[in-house]
């Protein structure tokens, strides 16, 4: 989706929220899922093309 205004920036999440967002994870593929995001530094499209 292309941007409309084209203002603001992508901010990165620190460790501490990416760890509490690991814990509110609903199931453990879920929770995998991000894991695998977080050390590869991979986006969610590529997570969802391995499917």
């Amino acid at each position: 989706m292309p941007k409309t205004n084209g203002a603001g920036q992508a901010t990165t999440i620190t460790p501490e929220q990416m760890n509490t967002l690991l814990m509110a994870a609903p199931t453990p593929e879920l929770r995998f899922a991000w894991q695998v995001m977080r050390f590869t530094g991979s986006r969610v499209t590529e997570m969802l093309r391995l499917s």
